[in-house]
């Protein structure tokens, strides 16, 4: 498993760039290999001192609708929709 390239980049800018400071980030995944997926995310170093486990404050990872991850991410951040990106 590899992160793309413009991925890495992109998870390297929210994790270092000062502009994204006090963010939080959420990783939602419909997938059915759920133990897997997590402990695929410690596994991917963003930078020397961060993985994504480490980056994303808020994970939703099981099968489902993405809408119910969202609920869920809703509920969990306490932000509304159009505070999401």
């Amino acid at each position: 498993i590899k992160i793309f390239p413009a991925t890495m980049a992109a998870l390297k800018e929210l994790a270092n760039d000062k502009k994204w400071a006090g963010s939080k980030f959420a990783a939602a995944s419909r997938t059915g290999q759920i133990k897997w997926a997590y402990n695929l995310l410690p596994k991917f170093q963003i930078t020397p001192e961060k993985t994504l486990d480490d980056l994303f404050s808020f994970k939703e990872i099981y099968p489902g609708s993405k809408l119910a991850h969202f609920k869920k991410l809703k509920k969990d951040s306490g932000l509304e929709y159009h505070e999401m990106i």
